[in-house]
């Protein structure tokens, strides 16, 4: 579009600064930098006009987790992210996953909630996507009573951006 590019990098390209220029014919050359490493966490959600993200949560059945709906305590939970790290088996760059379970991430994969710090079911690739991973973890029935759920990741001492999961009271 107009106002963005979405792209895929090589999952081969080595941990490093990198320059990235983008042509259009009859406009100037654009040029960025960016810095790739093997773990930089990002998970998937929305603003909220607060300015708090909320997340990309879905249920077991599959439906989405919002503040209508919200999650239940010692329910089993799917997020979505990038900058996991790398898989313990490599995929094909630039194509949909078909059988998730063969992709796993290769690195140890946390989900803080609250004050808990919770071992994922599953941290790999999301099936059916291209270059998108998910997590799905259990939400601890422990976690304290409130409208949300302040979640992070965490992969190999690397945090990803905060997200909050709307929670039943």
């Amino acid at each position: 579009s107009q106002e963005q590019i979405n792209a895929q990098l090589s999952s081969d390209l080595a941990d490093g600064d990198y320059k990235l220029r983008i042509q259009r014919q009859g406009l100037p050359d654009v040029t960025g930098e960016f810095k790739v490493a093997r773990n930089a966490p990002g998970i998937y959600g929305s603003q909220m006009p607060d300015g708090r993200q909320i997340l990309l949560a879905l249920r077991e059945d599959g439906s989405q987790v919002t503040p209508q709906r919200p999650a239940r305590r010692g329910e089993l939970i799917r997020i979505y992210a990038n900058g996991l790290g790398p898989y313990t088996r490599r995929a094909i760059d630039g194509f949909q996953v078909t059988d998730a379970q063969q992709y796993v991430v290769a690195d140890k994969v946390e989900v803080l909630v609250a004050d808990a710090v919770v071992e994922p079911v599953f941290a790999g690739a999301a099936e059916g996507l291209v270059g998108t991973q998910t997590i799905l973890f259990r939400l601890p029935a422990s976690i304290p009573t409130g409208a949300v759920a302040p979640i992070i990741v965490r992969v190999n001492g690397k945090f990803s951006n905060p997200g909050i999961l709307p929670l039943q009271p």
